[in-house]
């Protein structure tokens, strides 16, 4: 089960980083092709979350007690922290989208959306770095 674990989360993070960046980087050349991309990357990233919010505790729970190293510690915290950030500008990204479904339509200013979108960014890409070392140090061969 652990390695199956692993291979999603692997995988979901891969793909939204490469979804994120098509966004970033292809949606003001054809926004079209960046808006399909866009839906995708939120309708994944929301997958994601969920299926973290439930797997992490488990995770943790058979994991964490056993951890001696206090550098894979602090890499699972860093990990989980940044997990944390990216999620919540993701969401601050979605809640407009979803706010479409009501009668009230909600929009920040450039500034603010400026603001989660460097965020986001940022932390997603710390957190593909803090996962790679994460997977390192946990295959290597005393990570605890």
């Amino acid at each position: 089960m652990q390695r199956v674990y692993g291979h999603v989360v692997v995988s979901a993070t891969l793909l939204l980083l490469i979804s994120g960046l098509a966004y970033y980087f292809a949606a003001p050349l054809n926004w079209g092709a960046g808006e399909a991309v866009l839906l995708g990357h939120m309708y994944a990233g929301a997958v994601f979350a969920l299926y973290m919010i439930l797997a992490l505790p488990a995770h943790y729970r058979t994991h964490i007690q056993r951890i001696k190293n206090r550098l894979f510690l602090a890499n699972s915290w860093s990990l989980t922290l940044l997990l944390l950030l990216v999620v919540l500008s993701g969401a601050a990204h979605f809640f407009p989208y979803l706010s479409y479904f009501t009668d009230k339509v909600f929009y920040y200013r450039f500034e603010t959306y400026d603001l989660f979108s460097a965020i986001h960014l940022l932390s997603a890409a710390a957190m593909g770095t803090a996962l790679i070392m994460h997977l390192k140090l946990s295959y290597s061969k005393d990570p605890s």
